[in-house]
């Protein structure tokens, strides 16, 4: 499984899955925490769920897009709360 933070596919196969932040956190280019960041999420702050991979160190990432916005990248699912709809693996 690839440490990379660039190459990972994010297609949305189920649009309309989205939570809101639990905390400020950054969204990643890839899904891992040492991978550059993209821009900060703020606490409260809805995000847009594309899809979900598992790193090669067993967590779990989503690609999500920052509701309003056109920011997107990396996410770890720990940052998130009050999820509605299903995660989709991408």
């Amino acid at each position: 499984m690839s440490k990379s933070c660039g190459g990972w596919s994010h297609q949305d196969p189920n649009p309309g899955s989205y939570a809101s932040m639990a905390g400020s956190y950054h969204i990643e280019t890839g899904p891992y925490q040492s991978c550059p960041a993209v821009a900060l999420a703020a606490s409260g702050k809805k995000v847009w769920f594309h899809c979900y991979v598992t790193n090669a160190y067993g967590n779990r990432w989503t690609y999500i897009r920052i509701a309003g916005t056109n920011t997107s990248g990396w996410m770890s699912n720990d940052n998130f709360t009050r999820q509605s709809g299903p995660s989709t693996h991408c």
